[in-house]
């Protein structure tokens, strides 16, 4: 399941900053949003945008 995190969380294997979405086993994303520190990421994925400008070239 996808998560927003609604605070910043860090453990021994794991660092997420406030605002950072995160896919969790659905056991721990649930126990995250109810506890609050995380809110349910719902509705279809975007992909991440590739840069589209070009170097400049002389010429």
């Amino acid at each position: 399941m996808k998560v927003k995190l609604k605070t910043s969380l860090s453990g021994l294997d794991f660092s997420y900053k406030k605002g950072e979405e995160v896919e969790l086993e659905d056991k721990k994303a649930k126990q995250w949003i109810e506890a609050g520190v995380a809110t349910e990421v719902k509705g279809k994925e975007q992909p991440k945008k590739a840069s589209t400008t070009k170097p400049k070239t002389d010429g």
